[in-house]
């Protein structure tokens, strides 16, 4: 919990040796990868070149457009440092390509953003819109690059829950700032969670099975709102 000053990051979390901490670009940054390193932790997050630069073993700075600008598969692989505050780390670039649906709402969104802002998006940010770009502290022994996408993929079934619960109790609305009372809302609000889902439950199991003729199936979230 943090007042809505506090920005996105790994710092405020406790991790301990085995724990994979899966982000998205909001914890994009070389200091959340640090913490975690410190807890003896790992990390598999999407980043931004920008805002995650990367160095070669001899402490060059490696240029990301032009790797993913050379010819070659649509899913690669690139081995660095990732440093902050005199502290390097191991991490693995992972880039893969979006498909050519996915890619164009991309750079359609990468366009309309700089349009608001008044200005031509440059060549580089529209190649990076189709590219999704993972960085991660993981081996890749034990964790190869098809894997490590399957984790990250993972993570945003945990988001949609985690958005539901948030608009439909309010849950990123918490009012007071006294830790016992913030602590038993919290509480309350999961308690509610958890009836909801019960019921919701209940609800989709005595639903008649869609056919070709029925209506077709009413999402969990309408169903839970």
């Amino acid at each position: 919990m943090t007042d809505r000053y506090g920005g996105e990051s790994l710092g405020p979390l406790a991790l301990q040796s085995g724990d994979i901490a899966v982000a998205d670009n909001g914890y994009g940054y070389r200091t959340s990868v640090a913490s975690a390193t410190r807890q003896q932790a790992d990390v598999v997050r999407r980043v931004t070149p920008a805002t995650f630069p990367l160095e070669t073993a001899a402490g060059e700075a490696f240029a990301v457009g032009p790797w993913l600008r050379t010819p070659g598969q649509a899913t690669r692989e690139w081995h660095g440092w990732g440093a902050w505050e005199h502290q390097r780390d191991a991490v693995r670039l992972l880039a893969a390509q979006l498909p050519p649906a996915a890619a164009a709402i991309a750079r359609r969104r990468v366009r309309r953003t700089a349009h608001k802002q008044g200005r031509t998006p440059s060549a580089t940010a529209l190649l990076l819109a189709d590219w999704v770009l993972l960085v991660t502290t993981l081996a890749a022994t034990a964790w190869p690059l098809v894997d490590v996408r399957r984790l990250y993929r993972a993570r945003w079934h945990v988001e949609l829950v985690l958005k539901r619960r948030q608009q439909l109790l309010r849950l990123h609305q918490i009012r007071s700032q006294h830790p016992t009372r913030v602590d038993a809302t919290v509480r309350a609000l999961l308690m509610a969670w958890a009836l909801q889902e019960e019921a919701m439950a209940t609800i989709r199991a005595h639903r008649p099975t869609d056919t070709p003729t029925a209506p077709q199936p009413v999402s969990r979230w309408l169903l839970t709102g």
